[in-house]
């Protein structure tokens, strides 16, 4: 072999290996920020929960719960089951402004823009495939499920109100807001305005602790513990990120 030819071998060699430690550079940088978040989305959540515990003595409380949908699988942060009704809450833990949109929703804090999927439409998902579960009973099925997105950090604020967006301290009155409204609903002495409340209202019926076993059971048995499905629902979710970020 000749020099030249030599020359050649090894400048392909060297392209190549600097090729190789970019690759593994970005699959270490991705994997790095990957743990990052979800350190920050566990946090969050464990946030949550501990705040339900004592706002919500007596109710019931699934994490990370797997439900099927027309696609697949999809997961639920958490879903709240108690007097005021059945919640599908999706947890995050963006700091500082957050522009909400219709699609995309931009994260602004310190120097960093990050742009994300809207919860709002992610949570009509969890929404959907948690009524479908429920709908399986007869005697469940007309049990309104309701959609949150709470916020856990002290330090966000939002470029508008919307609906069902809010931040944890917020969380009791939020749910439990027009709660006297329901209790004089429930005894209420006249019959019709009654039924005409019910009627407009039918989500202001206060859950009894029956109903509540009767929802948990439901759901837990209608969800998916498969791990290997989680799994391979967790690596759709994360390339579907990687994907739109580039």
């Amino acid at each position: 072999m000749s020099t030249a030819e030599k020359i050649t071998v090894f400048a392909i060699l060297g392209v190549c290996l600097i090729i190789l430690v970019v690759i593994l550079f970005d699959r270490i940088k991705t994997r790095k920020k990957s743990e990052e978040v979800r350190h920050y989305g566990d946090n969050a959540e464990k946030l949550v929960r501990s705040y339900i515990a004592e706002a919500f003595p007596g109710a019931v409380l699934m994490n990370n719960i797997y439900l099927k949908t027309g696609y697949g699988l999809t997961q639920l942060d958490h879903i709240l089951i108690c007097r005021w009704g059945v919640y599908a809450i999706e947890t995050k833990s963006h700091n500082g402004k957050i522009d909400i949109g219709e699609q995309k929703w931009v994260q602004h804090y310190r120097d960093k823009t990050i742009s994300f999927h809207s919860p709002i439409k992610q949570n009509e998902i969890h929404k959907k495939a948690l009524a479908y579960a429920i709908g399986s009973d007869r005697r469940l099925k007309n049990i309104p499920v309701n959609g949150i997105i709470v916020f856990t950090s002290k330090n966000v604020y939002f470029s508008r109100r919307v609906k069902g967006v809010i931040r944890l301290d917020e969380l009791n009155g939020y749910i439990k807001k027009g709660v006297a409204f329901r209790e004089n609903y429930r005894k209420s002495n006249r019959k019709k305005q009654a039924e005409i409340t019910a009627q407009k209202f039918p989500s202001k019926r206060l859950l009894d602790s029956d109903t509540i076993a009767s929802l948990a059971k439901l759901i837990e048995k209608k969800s998916v513990t498969d791990k290997r499905l989680q799994e391979q629902h967790r690596k759709r979710i994360h390339n579907y990120i990687f994907e739109h970020k580039k």
